[in-house]
């Protein structure tokens, strides 16, 4: 009885391989070539002129006004829709910083005469306005309308003006010194798009 289940399986096996080797398709293959992605590059320099690059303005006095010039580039391939600037690493022991007021004016190319800072006459106080400024989101003084996105080799030319108000009058300010660095942190657009 061994004998016949074998047999059985042994022909029931080949019959299946037979019959499947009876089955042929035709087929053929095309190739789509030149598949390529990649993506862009977010970078922005500061290319400022070397008489822009350090400031330093000892002996101010109530009233006066003292002017720092940045100039950036973008020097990737997105735009940058955003562009925030922002006074880090302060070393401020008596306060100075929250009388001192700042203005920012600037020009990014084909946007000229913008001017960033509400209240342009008195600024803004440094250190609570100078956080996370969008300057490029912010409405140019003429029309009323914001530069929006900084292209690839474009510049922004950036203007701050700080200054200590006349008002200033606490002898607590007397001999007072406060630095920091500026920031800038550049943003590409989160609208994606869709090329086709």
């Amino acid at each position: 009885m061994k004998n016949i289940v074998k047999s059985l399986v042994l022909i029931v096996a080949v019959a299946a391989i037979a019959g499947g080797a009876t089955y042929a398709y035709f087929t053929s293959q095309v190739k789509v070539e030149g598949m390529t992605f990649a993506t862009g590059t977010l970078n922005v320099s500061d290319v400022s002129d070397f008489w822009m690059t350090h400031v330093s303005f000892p002996n101010l006095k109530p009233g006066d006004t003292v002017r720092k010039w940045v100039v950036l580039k973008n020097t990737g391939t997105l735009d940058i829709a955003s562009l925030k600037v922002s006074a880090v690493n302060k070393n401020d022991p008596k306060g100075l910083l929250d009388v001192m007021t700042v203005a920012l004016y600037g020009t990014v190319d084909g946007f000229d005469q913008g001017i960033y800072s509400p209240d342009w006459g008195n600024g803004q106080p440094v250190n609570t306005w100078l956080t996370d400024i969008n300057i490029l989101g912010m409405a140019v003084y003429r029309d009323a309308t914001a530069a929006h996105v900084m292209a690839p080799d474009k510049k922004d030319t950036i203007i701050l003006d700080f200054r200590l108000p006349a008002s200033v009058s606490d002898p607590g300010y007397q001999g007072a010194s406060a630095s920091f660095d500026l920031q800038f942190d550049a943003e590409q657009s989160h609208t994606g798009a869709t090329y086709f």
